[in-house]
């Protein structure tokens, strides 16, 4: 339970962009966004000690979520926030965003989904804003937890100046976390392999392993220890373990596993793949095959992959055997010569 608590209390928290990345959140980093947010707590809430959202409800139950935006700031800020749904992102971390693709939830319901839309306030100069949004719980009961949260961003940030042709765009934004359960009964997760791919990432050559968890629970603390061996043999091709790993409520994810920029060669293979949480353990063999077409295609679009020399070799190989013949055949002749003499 410590566990849960506080693999949940990790939701509230500062996400600083830059570009398309992410760093952990830390509670210091509010002075960085310029403000931060804090909840009215519901009479409703599970742990009072929690400074998120964490509602029993019950079915089609109606309830107005407040949130008080405090501006730290010596200038009037405006700030967005918007409802976000749990996901599991490619580096199997729990992330959050407004709607969450169908390929990667396996939830009946988002939280986002059951929350009133995206609010846009203004903020005078160290003063504080309520912003209220709807809650609507689902008709029908549900089990385990409903995660999400709500994201506030500074509409008003000051891009950075400009030097020697670039610039960086440092983006603040903090994440209030909220989730919702019907009951406060324990949900096992159950981690599944569905798929394995072999695909081109990030311009490199990686296998893709299609996992998810189809309970609806949060946990964290996992470690993946994965091997790749080309089926009927011991010796290990690949190999990779990830540690503290976090998985969100009923999500699908892909456990990209790196081929050391290696092109994909045509053969049967095999995956095992050992995840572990706390006490839970999942063991899985998985084979697949990479065809000559398919290894072709993806190595085509792979770029940095290590050059194999091994044809060169052989060419070497060839002409040195070629010499050699050759200078046999000449010595023959030669020694033919002098023994007619």
């Amino acid at each position: 339970m410590k566990k849960r608590r506080w693999l949940i209390g990790l939701m509230f928290g500062v996400i600083a962009i830059l570009g398309l990345s992410t760093t952990p959140a830390h509670a210091d980093q509010s002075s960085g966004a310029g403000f931060t947010m804090q909840i009215e707590k519901p009479a409703n809430t599970i742990d009072e000690t929690q400074s998120y959202f964490n509602l029993k409800v019950r079915p089609n139950q109606k309830q107005t979520l407040a949130i008080k935006v405090i501006n730290l700031q010596d200038r009037q800020r405006t700030v967005r926030v918007t409802p976000v749904s749990a996901y599991t992102n490619d580096n199997v971390q729990v992330a959050y965003r407004p709607h969450v693709a169908a390929g990667q939830t396996l939830a009946n319901y988002q939280f986002s989904d059951l929350v009133s839309g995206a609010q846009t306030v203004t903020v005078a100069p160290k003063a504080t804003k309520v912003v209220k949004f709807q809650l609507r719980v689902p008709t029908h009961t549900f089990r385990g937890l409903i995660d999400g949260g709500f994201k506030a961003e500074g509409t008003d940030q000051k891009p950075a100046k400009a030097e020697k042709g670039f610039s960086i765009n440092n983006r603040y934004a903090l994440l209030m976390g909220a989730t919702l359960q019907e009951d406060t009964k324990r949900v096992s997760p159950t981690l599944k392999l569905t798929a394995v791919t072999p695909k081109i990432v990030n311009q490199t050559t990686t296998l893709v392993a299609n996992l998810n968890n189809a309970k609806p629970v949060l946990f964290g603390q996992m470690t993946i220890k994965s091997q790749v061996t080309k089926v009927g043999s011991d010796k290990v091709l690949h190999s990779q373990t990830k540690r503290n790993l976090t998985v969100a409520p009923s999500t699908a994810f892909g456990y990209r596993m790196d081929w050391n920029r290696e092109p994909f060669k045509p053969g049967k293979y095999n995956l095992h793949l050992v995840a572990t949480s706390g006490t839970k353990e999942w063991i899985f063999d998985q084979r697949f095959t990479i065809s000559r077409q398919e290894a072709a295609e993806l190595n085509q679009r792979g770029h940095n992959l290590k050059k194999s020399y091994l044809w060169l070799w052989i060419l070497f190989g060839i002409l040195l055997l070629i010499l050699l013949l050759i200078a046999v055949y000449y010595y023959g002749r030669h020694q033919a010569k002098k023994s007619a003499e």
